[in-house]
């Protein structure tokens, strides 16, 4: 999201009456200001979604440094295997339900960088593991 449309959802979320002409001109054309019945500006559902989104992204962002590092320290060799939880629980086990999406989000983020390999075991989610990938060696040379 554009800096013009993050500062102008935010102003009106607090104050839709307050939005400048361009500010309101911006979030309508994106879809995020829409009027009610009394002719008063509102926010979109589109448009909490969007910072819904936003959040979750800040969120995997923030947890990136912190599941690269545990992955460091739990993959030893190559025949070590990890799942979600082991990285889950060597960070403390945070609030799964919060904390677990932005940790398997990581986790696909090495895989699509070929750092991890994935394996499936069985037929559940449960039996997904990462092991070294390709390009292990040169992403700890980081």
């Amino acid at each position: 999201m554009s800096d013009i449309l993050a500062t102008a959802l935010a102003a009106a979320n607090k104050n839709p009456a307050r939005l400048t002409r361009v500010q309101v001109y911006h979030l309508t054309s994106a879809g995020l200001l829409g009027m009610d019945e009394e002719g008063n500006f509102i926010v979109t559902e589109k448009a909490t979604r969007k910072v819904a989104r936003g959040k979750t992204k800040a969120l995997i962002a923030e947890w990136a440094p912190k599941v690269q590092a545990a992955v460091k320290e739990l993959v030893k060799d190559t025949g070590t295997t990890i799942r979600v939880d082991d990285v889950w629980k060597h960070l403390g086990s945070p609030d799964k339900a919060q904390f677990r999406g932005p940790i398997l989000k990581n986790l696909q983020a090495l895989r699509d960088a070929e750092v991890l390999n994935q394996h499936k075991r069985g037929n559940s989610n449960f039996g997904i593991y990462y092991t070294m990938g390709p390009a292990w060696n040169d992403w700890m040379a980081l």
